[in-house]
């Protein structure tokens, strides 16, 4: 009978270790840090929870080790020099390694009783570089232009998706470079997705600046007069033997924006661009609504 108290007591003093279940980490999944892109979103290591089973409280512990060389001296870096805090249960990587080497982080739970477990995470590192060009094109209204001249914007993690905004005259709206045949000015726009997701959203890249095309007067017998050009208070115009009863003179800046708008009915007519700051303009001049010129002229 004592043997079997004995025993007895025995298996009541240890049930309770027994059913405890076992100490479990989880440092959470591998992740990557977007620097410097547009969908960059702090990076906080482990799980939800990070800890499981065993006892209370638990502690916990990250490490990682980064070396790099400089010039004759080697430099570690520890998980300090990325974390906010290397004891807590989901701590944040603030910081990433200079050449964008991914990082594997070690964590070690420790419970009440000293059991420990141990998981890690691998945290890459997404870093952009931009050209910072911006290209301006002009041409004439019908034209189109091959845009070659890249997306201005790379990451260290190819291959690259593209897509291009606004899509209208693009002949393929999802590769570097392409043809357009723009109706009106425009500038494009480039998202680019890396192969880990990070994004760069519609960085402006191409200004395409399109003019009304030149249409001469319908007859030699019809001829028109437009000066003085350069002009400088005064773009006076001069029609002979015209049939139309109205006419309308459109200016145009560079970038196909409709700057002024007069009507006539007479065939000898003024119109002041006294006001209009020195540079390049465009004037269309129509009759009963038919283009009858359109021409580019200075300002000075």
């Amino acid at each position: 009978m004592k043997i079997f108290t004995r025993s007895l007591f025995s298996v009541l003093l240890t049930l309770p270790f027994a059913l405890q279940a076992q100490l479990t980490a989880d440092a959470g999944n591998d992740k990557t840090l977007c620097s410097g892109a547009d969908n960059y979103i702090a990076v906080q290591l482990g799980s939800s929870p990070t800890a499981s089973g065993g006892t209370g409280p638990y502690t916990y512990t990250w490490e990682t080790r980064f070396f790099y060389q400089m010039g004759n001296f080697t430099i570690t870096q520890y998980a300090s020099d990325f974390l906010n805090d290397t004891t807590s249960a989901n701590p944040v990587v603030v910081w990433g390694t200079f050449n964008n080497t991914p990082l594997n982080f070690k964590l070690t739970i420790t419970d009440a009783n000293n059991q420990t477990a141990v998981d890690s995470t691998l945290v890459s590192f997404s870093s952009w570089v931009f050209t910072n060009d911006f290209w301006e094109f002009h041409i004439l209204q019908g034209d189109s232009i091959y845009l070659n001249s890249g997306a201005g914007a790379f990451s260290n993690y190819p291959p690259f998706d593209y897509l291009w905004r606004p899509s209208h005259g693009i002949t393929d709206s999802v590769h570097e470079t392409f043809w357009a045949a723009p109706d009106t000015s425009v500038i494009y726009n480039v998202t680019i997705t890396d192969a880990m997701g990070c994004r760069i959203d519609e960085m402006a890249r191409y200004h395409v600046y399109v003019s009304p095309v030149s249409v001469e007067a319908p007859s030699t017998e019809n001829t028109i007069r437009v000066f003085p050009i350069p002009a400088r208070q005064e773009l006076n115009f001069r029609l002979n033997q015209q049939k139309a009863t109205k006419f309308m003179v459109q200016i145009y800046d560079l970038t196909g924006k409709q700057i002024m708008n007069s009507d006539f009915h007479s065939l000898n007519f003024s119109i002041d661009v006294g006001r209009l700051q020195p540079g390049i303009y465009t004037y269309r001049l129509s009759g009963n609504g038919a283009v009858l010129m359109s021409e580019k002229f200075e300002i000075q």
